[in-house]
């Protein structure tokens, strides 16, 4: 209706007037969204020939209603892809839903939003320790090398707490499970950062189950025990069930947290493990061995009451860990936990504290209530990118915090990041057009670095680097300095290691630095540093496996004296043979995989289990509730007899409508 034209506002369940859209465009990718996932808007169909003003593009928190007519709560904009119809997410993306705004003008102009279906998660190519053992990501496989101490490489069931045998590069095997196979649909991997005595290494898949492997002295492998794991063990949840709908992880040195999506959490945040210097954010410093629970709701603190009680148990957006604590990231806000640095001079997590305080529940780093985007937690230091600048803040001993381009001070409070004025480039970093930032986070003291990776794919380094020279440039210690090629142009990522430093360019994996276990490889070469000659990966990256499900759609009742029967019901979409295993033991066990043994009154919980192949991945187990019943029977209508008649004529009736029946076993 032109008599309407002028109006800026229309109800998203109606039809639009003259300037708005009979049909909202639409954000898509291809698959599931990570990082380097290519999304495309499709434009809505407009009314009254309105003139198009273009596209903005926005990295939202949260999902927000179809046809939204306001910039949503929280959503921060992507200047670099305005104007465009395609857009490839970065690492910074992780944790956000990308959304799109169209606008038109008539007499008046109308902007629309639509949002990708799900959020972008990880897709991390490379791992590395601090004690130089590397893990890399093809083909959806896992690959390490190093020295195989406590079952960090993951290829063997033997633990070796001494001198342990290495692999190098030249003769990679896959990490595998605890059924020998090998862990396939491998999305992302990530790595603890404990020292040489203490290391573990855990990966995604694209059913989104967690797997991990190595030292777990503090339960840190979240399987529910303390026993050191030398191949893929799932990380588990409180009731013994493998744990579904991991999105994320963050390794620190004894404890990890996972970001989970499930029927019970919406993008809740669970950790586990060590909790001495209360790094699970309890509120309490009791070890939890299993995803049990989530960390601590936070009041309203630093006296932004605005945010109101903070709870973690949804729209946690990223987590990262440091050596005695960890920070999440949630509606755009930083909040940290765990312990304090000892000196009060400076801080890792961007307050005022007391020598090696110990902060128990998510504090809020400075004044970060909003606009976060991306952070990191270091040993000694800490970086994050806030409306679109780079900061840091805590130690800046080795020139990890540049300020107008020379060393800043050590300091408490958050500093932005920045060349010397006039420099060429003119602060790449300062406004916007980052795309991630990494620290070096590791125990022992090795590696005190930062770098930058920008919207182009350059990076840009601060600090020291473990190994020195042999790392991403010609000297040590230095202030912002960007990359040589090759990677001053298509760098995705960035892995800062103890002595080894990565980054992934085009799905392929290149690494500098010493690390003696890998020498003698065609691959690597530490001879041959400082950059873009030590490939350790390469190929397709993490080419993933077809996804599979589970469902059930079977009885739900048994009869205790029914005998063994054979369990029907769930199947998987891929067609391959579901297999059955109990968790409740004293009522039911299950006999080869498919047959079930009844053994007591009471309630039977199965999992449902199909573990792929060389074409599918493995599917995410389903539980199954059945009810074990004794053999009484009942009747819903009695037997009956008919009425009498004369001498000589039969009578008859009609058998009872037996309870029985429904349970598997007829009644005889």
């Amino acid at each position: 209706r032109n008599d309407v034209a002028s109006t800026t506002s229309f109800s998203p369940s109606s039809t639009y007037a003259a300037i708005g859209q009979t049909a909202v465009g639409n954000v898509t990718t291809a698959g599931v969204a990570r990082t380097g996932s290519i999304f495309t808007y499709t434009a809505g169909t407009w009314t009254g020939s309105p003139t198009s003003t273009g596209y903005t593009w926005y990295r939202c928190p949260v999902a927000i209603p179809a046809s939204t007519q306001s910039v949503p709560t929280n959503c921060i904009s992507i200047p670099e892809a305005a104007g465009t119809t395609t857009y490839t997410a970065r690492p910074i993306d992780v944790g956000f839903y990308v959304t799109v705004a169209e606008s038109a003008t008539y007499s008046s102009t109308v902007t629309v939003y639509a949002q990708s279906t799900n959020r972008v998660q990880p897709k991390r190519l490379a791992a590395t320790t601090s004690d130089g053992v590397g893990c890399f990501l093809k083909g959806g496989k896992v690959y390490c090398a190093g020295t195989n101490r406590y079952g960090v490489l993951g290829t063997n069931s033997t633990i070796c707490t001494s001198t342990c045998s290495a692999k190098t590069t030249s003769n990679w095997t896959p990490v595998i499970k605890a059924d020998g196979n090998a862990l396939t649909g491998v999305t992302s991997i990530f790595a603890g950062m404990a020292d040489a005595n203490s290391p573990n290494t855990c990966a995604i898949t694209s059913a989104n189950l967690a797997y991990c492997w190595g030292r777990n002295n503090s339960g840190q492998l979240g399987d529910g025990t303390q026993v050191d794991k030398g191949v893929a063990t799932p990380v588990t949840d409180g009731q013994g069930n493998v744990l579904t709908g991991v999105v994320d992880l963050a390794l620190g040195n004894g404890s990890s947290c996972a970001i989970v999506n499930n029927e019970v959490y919406n993008y809740g945040l669970l950790c586990w493990g060590a909790n001495s210097s209360g790094t699970l954010g309890r509120g309490t410093t009791d070890a939890f061995w299993v995803a049990d629970d989530y960390i601590a709701k936070v009041p309203s603190t630093n006296g932004v009451s605005s945010l109101g009680t903070v709870d973690f148990s949804s729209g946690v957006q990223k987590v990262s860990a440091g050596n005695d604590g960890f920070c999440a990231i949630k509606l755009s806000a930083a909040f940290c936990w765990g312990k304090e640095v000892s000196p009060t001079s400076f801080s890792i997590f961007g307050n005022s504290h007391t020598a090696s305080q110990i902060i128990n529940t998510p504090q809020l780093v400075s004044t970060w209530s909003s606009g976060v985007v991306d952070m990191k937690l270091g040993s000694s230091h800490s970086c994050g990118i806030r409306n679109g600048q780079a900061y840091c803040w805590g130690q800046s001993a080795w020139n990890q915090i540049t300020v107008n381009g020379t060393s800043g001070p050590s300091t408490v409070a958050p500093q932005a990041i920045s060349f010397a004025s006039g420099a060429t480039p003119a602060n790449p970093i300062m406004t916007s057009n980052l795309a991630e930032v990494q620290t070096a986070r590791y125990a022992g003291g090795v590696a005190y670095a930062n770098c930058f990776v920008v919207f182009s794919g350059a990076v840009y380094c601060e600090g020291r680097f473990g190994n020195g020279a042999n790392t991403f440039s010609a000297t040590n210690d230095n202030a912002l300095t960007q990359l040589p090629a090759p990677a001053n142009a298509g760098v995705e990522s960035v892995e800062i290691g103890g002595t080894v430093t990565c980054y992934t360019k085009a799905d392929a994996v290149t690494c500098a630095g010493t690390q003696t276990a890998w020498t003698g490889s065609a691959l690597y070469n530490a001879s041959t540093a400082p950059l873009g000659t030590a490939v350790v990966a390469s190929g397709a990256g993490p080419s993933v496996l077809t996804a599979q499900s589970i469902s059930y759609s079977g009885v739900s009742t048994y009869r205790l004296t029914g005998g063994d029967q054979s369990l029907t019901g769930a199947t998987a979409t891929s067609g391959l043979t579901v297999t059955y295993a109990s968790t409740t033991p004293s009522v039911c066990t299950v006999l080869n995989g498919s047959t079930l043994h009844p053994v007591n009154n009471g309630t039977c919980l199965l999992t449902a289990n199909q573990g792929g192949d060389s074409t599918y991945d493995a599917a995410a187990p389903v539980s199954i509730s059945l009810s074990i019943t004794a053999a009484t029977l009942d009747y819903s209508s009695a037997a009956s007899v008919g009425a009498a008649g004369s001498w000589g004529t039969q009578i008859t009736g009609t058998s009872a409508t037996w309870i029985g029946n429904a349970l598997v076993g007829t009644p005889t």
